[in-house]
């Protein structure tokens, strides 16, 4: 058996492959049987989608925090100052909600 030198082996690689790689753009550049619009978005427009994406993801976001009351947060600030929670009735009612919650 004659076997010719690896150069010959190797173009016939590379014809191979240009052969496939040239079928390939053929059969991409063959129109589609149904017709097609085509759209160019400059790249401002694209900008602007991407600011109406992150307010949709930041609404999102707000959305999902726990709403404050402020006149309850100033109710408990002066509750706070005035000593109210340290009244062993309190106490004993926080502690009797922890144990009934699990909180715990």
């Amino acid at each position: 058996m004659d076997v010719g030198p690896i150069s010959e082996f190797t173009k016939a690689q590379e014809i191979i492959k240009k052969g496939a790689l040239k079928e390939k753009v053929e059969e991409r550049a063959k129109p589609e049987a149904t017709d097609t619009d085509s759209v160019v978005v400059s790249g401002e427009a694209k900008k602007v989608q991407q600011l109406q994406d992150d307010v949709t993801l930041l609404k999102c976001i707000i959305s999902e925090l726990p709403t404050i009351r402020k006149d309850k947060v100033m109710e408990v600030r002066e509750k706070l100052r005035n000593g109210f929670y340290n009244q062993q009735k309190v106490i004993e009612e926080v502690a009797e909600r922890m144990i009934n919650d699990s909180v715990v």
